[in-house]
């Protein structure tokens, strides 16, 4: 029983139950896979932990300050793994002191469990744009973890729940330019009744079959996080910049994203013709 094949009906039953057969399985049956949620102050990492959990486990709510300020984590079984989720603090903060304590923290997760999926936590910014303050802090992780594409779960929260169908093309495209990476799998996440148990279960799901589909790797730290606080102001600016100059040629890079989404299905199904 030691390596159980993913199913549609298994996923369905594990969403709207806490743990699966508890009396047939053990966790030695399952792989274990660190689940690392990054992020900044207010973007909802511990809420979205806790919805995974089915517990609230983690303290969250709405609030200016950091809620989070040391690593804690806990174990959940779904789709054939063992998950350790981990609820880290953000990076960013307002004083420099902060800055290097939430760098400790983060890193005794990846020290915890190298073996890891990683779920950067943006926060719906105004007019669709993403927070300067959240792509600042994932490069400045990227730059020491160099995470892997198939390892990430890119996860845009608080949408309204009325967001434009063109929404999700426009931020992949985005978020391709911004951070110059490629294949970046993204979870759109609308607000939700969090009083609703359905919606919470239904949540569960959607952010399941997401991780399932990605790639555990290693993630080890090649130098140290840089992040001092007289740059962050300068980071946020030339990440600005950059949100300028994406709108100017938005419409030439999202052929270019459609084109390659093209090509890529073209590998994949070498059997059908793309008219």
């Amino acid at each position: 029983m030691g390596n159980h094949q993913s199913c549609p009906l298994l996923k369905i039953i594990e969403a709207y139950s806490g743990s699966i057969f508890p009396i047939w399985h053990s966790d030695q049956d399952y792989p274990t896979v660190g689940l690392i949620l990054l992020g900044n102050t207010g973007v909802g990492k511990s809420f979205l932990a806790n919805i995974l959990l089915g517990e609230n486990t983690f303290e969250h709510r709405f609030s200016t300050d950091s809620v989070t300020n040391t690593t804690e984590f806990k174990s959940f079984r779904a789709s054939g793994r063992r998950y350790v989720v981990f609820d880290v603090p953000g990076l960013i903060e307002c004083d420099e002191a902060a800055i290097e304590r939430n760098k400790i923290q983060i890193q005794q997760a990846f020290e915890q469990r190298p073996n890891c999926i990683v779920a950067p936590v943006f926060s719906n910014g105004i007019s669709g744009r993403l927070r300067n303050e959240d792509l600042v802090a994932f490069n400045a992780l990227n730059n020491v973890y160099h995470f892997r594409p198939e390892s990430l779960l890119f996860i845009i929260n608080d949408l309204p729940t009325n967001y434009s169908s063109c929404y999700e093309e426009e931020a992949a495209v985005r978020l391709n330019h911004l951070l110059e990476m490629k294949s970046l799998k993204i979870c759109f996440i609308s607000r939700i009744d969090i009083n609703s148990y359905w919606k919470r279960k239904q949540l569960r799901m959607k952010l399941l079959n997401d991780f399932d589909n990605r790639k555990p790797s290693t993630h080890r730290k090649t130098g140290e996080i840089v992040l001092p606080l007289n740059k962050i102001k300068q980071l946020e600016e030339e990440m600005r910049k950059k949100q300028d100059d994406f709108e100017a040629k938005r419409k030439e890079l999202e052929k270019q994203i459609r084109w390659q989404k093209k090509m890529e299905g073209m590998r994949e199904n070498d059997w059908c013709v793309i008219l």
